[in-house]
Parts: structure tokens; sequence; C-alpha cells
């Protein structure tokens, strides 16, 4: 238990950089971070694969923070990051803002309560993981629109509901992408017809 609080605190904190940083940064400068630090990512990451002591140390250092599956593949921050910048070059700055914050905030705290609630299952996945997730999302949601960014409350019910959806979904791909990238576009298509 106490790995997977600080594998999701950290996930919460590093994924709600961006979104946080899209409020204030200027787009453009945003991009050119976002996606050079996913091209050093994506370097360090081969590098960690052609060299078992250089994983070895990678693995050591980041213990608390990665799962024993990542040892041998892409990690998490990885894909937060390749989702991130996919998400805001795809779709617009608040959208794409809501997206990210699902991701950071609905999937961790989701993940934290599943477990908690999983008792000898030991899995993540059951309804007060969905629950948390979807309400988590929007209380986060609902932050931004107060303070932020413009965006009808029904968008993002919307999309904290497709998060939700898809979190909970065993899909192929890593939902550390699915999830921004499906959210953002819900709210797109439901915002066009509104």
């Amino acid at each position: 238990m106490s790995n997977l609080i600080a594998r999701k605190t950290w996930h919460l904190c590093a994924g709600m950089v961006i979104p946080i940083a899209a409020l204030f940064v200027p787009r453009n400068f945003l991009l050119v971070f976002v996606a050079v630090a996913t091209a050093v990512a994506l370097a360090a990451e081969t590098a960690r694969f052609f060299s078992p002591a250089l994983n070895h140390r990678f693995t050591v250092a980041f213990k608390r923070v990665i799962r024993q599956q990542e040892i041998s593949r892409v990690t998490g921050s990885t894909y937060i990051l390749i989702s991130s910048l996919l998400t805001l070059i795809i779709f617009p700055r608040d959208i794409a803002i809501l997206a990210l914050t699902f991701l950071a905030v609905g999937d961790s705290v989701g993940a934290v309560v599943g477990f908690t609630f999983s008792g000898e299952h030991q899995s993540f996945k059951n309804w007060q993981s969905s629950l948390a997730c979807f309400l988590s999302s929007i209380l986060a949601g609902l932050i931004f629109i107060i303070f932020f960014i413009d965006i009808s409350i029904f968008v993002l019910i919307a999309g904290a509901l497709t998060a939700t959806i898809v979190e909970a979904l065993p899909l192929p791909v890593n939902d550390n992408v699915t999830i921004p990238i499906f959210s953002a576009l819900a709210m797109s298509l439901y915002g066009t017809i509104l």
C-alpha cells in the first residue's frame, strides 16, 4: 500500500504540472517544453532497455514510483508525457487542461480508493474506484472552471464520465494515454452539440 501511495502521489503531482502550466505559459513554449521532455524520456527509456546496468540503477533510484512490470516496459510517466503532448496539440487549451487533470487526479484517487476496497482481490478496478475517479475528476474540474477556464458543467461531466469509463475498461493501450485522449474527444464532441 505504501508503494501505491508513493506512486500515485508522484502520478498526481507530476501529472498536474502540465495542466497548471497550460494556464500561465504561452502555448508554443509549453508545446516545445513538453516535446523536449517527451523526447528525453523516450531516449532514457531506450537507453535503459539496451543497458541492463543502467536499467538496474534506474529501477533502484525510482523503486518507490514504478511498477514491477515497468522494469522491462515503458514507464507510466513517459506515457503521461506522450499523451500530454498529443492532447495539447490536438485539442483546445481548456479541454486539454481538463483531460490531463482527469488523468492526474481521477486515475490516482481511483486507484488508491479501489485498492483500499479491494480486500483480498488486490484489484484497483471496482465500483468504488470508478466512483472515486468520477467524483474527484468532477471536483478538480470544477476548481478549474470556477477560477480559470470557461467550459460548461455539462461538458465537464461528459469528460469526467468518459475518463471514468476508459479507466475502468481493460483496453490494450496504456490508460495514461487513453484517459486524456478519449475524455478530450468526448468533451469536444459534446461541446459542439451544445
